[in-house]
This record gives structure tokens, sequence and C-alpha cells, in this order.
């Protein structure tokens, strides 16, 4: 007879924190229509943002796609997660009056961490999405950095 033990399974995809050997394969420029913050009305305007995708090319969750999206520029500010990103895959450090070329980072590995955004219904209106985003970006020899327990 067959014979199972008990799995916990998720609606998402990958759990949080799970560390994940990912590629960059892609820094594309998304454009969005603005709104009015009071009314939620669309104003006429247009922001742009960098979408960052990575693909899981190891492990458990090999070929799932996971994307962030940043702001469109590097900066010196704390949590610019363009120069986080970009110094983690490189392990260089930005310079003040540096920018960064994102095509020169395609194909760089890293190690990533998902974050689970809210479930929104789907749009063909059958079930809820149960979406996932990039937490964090480590090194690539992260996993290897990991004591044995």
């Amino acid at each position: 007879m067959p014979k199972s033990s008990m799995k916990v399974v998720s609606e998402y995809p990958v759990p949080e924190d799970t560390m994940c050997p990912a590629r960059l394969e892609q820094v594309e420029v998304v454009t969005f229509d603005s709104k009015d913050r009071k009314t939620g009305a669309l104003n006429g305007e247009t922001y742009d943002r960098w979408r960052w995708t990575f693909k899981i090319y190891d492990g458990e969750y090999a070929g799932l796609v996971v994307t962030s999206l940043t702001t469109p520029f590097i900066s010196t500010h704390p949590d610019n997660k363009v120069r986080q990103f970009a110094e983690t895959l490189t392990g260089k450090k930005w310079g003040e009056s540096e920018g960064v070329d994102t095509d020169e980072l395609i194909g760089l590995n890293g190690i990533i961490t998902v974050r689970h955004q809210k479930p929104r219904p789907k749009k063909n209106g059958e079930g809820m999405w149960y979406g996932i985003e990039v937490a964090d970006v480590f090194p690539a020899g992260a996993l290897a950095d990991l004591p044995p327990f």
C-alpha cells in the first residue's frame, strides 16, 4: 500500500525566507498611469519604474520567474534597491558619481528571497492570485556560507 507523510502546502509558489539561486534575466522600463492621490482618478500623467526579472535556476523552484519594481535610477539613499541589487550582483560598491548600465548586470547570479503579495482576485474572476516579488538579493555564494544545520 502507498504511504505518504503530510506536506504543508501554501497557495504561494515559494515560501518567504527561502533562499533561491537566481539569475538576472532582464531589467525593463515599465510606464504606469498616474492617479490623483485623493480621488484615485487618472490625472493624465505617467511615471516609470524598472522591472527586474530574476529566474530561479536551481532547486525545488527552478524555472520560476520573480520580479521586483524599483525606482528608475541609482542613488545614494540607503534604501535604493537599484544600488543594492547592482552592488550585490557585482560585489562592487557604487560611488556617488557613478551611474549604472543594467545591461552589464544581465546574466549575473545571486540568491533571492521572496515576499508574498496580498492575495487579489484573478483577472478572469476564477479564484485568487497569490503573487510573489523579490524581497532581498544576496551574493551568489551566500548559500555556501550558511552553517550546515
